[in-house]
């Protein structure tokens, strides 16, 4: 194996010193101080710190599932929801719309307008769905 040379620099221009490798400074991050597990403080509304409060719990447990359990597991009852029978159509698009909601209004404050505008829109075309299913019966 041959061995491995030094890089080459580039002796300095004469008047200028020579350029030393620094390492940049650490900036404290805005989260520092709190866990990688800890969500920030909710502000608003009390319902919607209650109703963050008692998400925490289920999210924690979304987050220890495999990273395509969840998304597979969406897929697959909208797919059903859209292919089923009516009544069990309207099941699955009805499971897939109150997580998806829940997830929507859990995210709100901290999406951006686009993001708001992605979220209204998903649980629109989903009750849309769910309402020509059940024109269906």
């Amino acid at each position: 194996m041959p061995k491995r040379r030094p890089p080459q620099r580039r002796p300095a221009a004469p008047g200028r010193p020579a350029a030393t490798r620094s390492r940049p400074t650490a900036r404290p991050r805005p989260d520092a101080g709190r866990g990688p597990s800890t969500p920030p403080p909710v502000q608003g509304t009390p319902l919607r710190r209650a109703v963050s409060a008692r998400s925490a719990g289920p999210l924690a447990a979304l987050g220890r599932l495999p990273r395509l359990a969840v998304p597979a597991v969406l897929g697959v009852l909208l797919l059903v929801g859209l292919a089923a029978p009516p009544l069990l159509g309207i099941l699955c698009l009805a499971l897939v719309l109150l997580f998806v909601g829940w997830l929507a209004y859990l995210s709100w404050p901290l999406a951006t307008a686009g993001g708001r505008a992605g979220r209204c829109a998903m649980v629109v075309l989903l009750a849309g769905a769910i309402a020509l299913r059940v024109a269906e019966l």
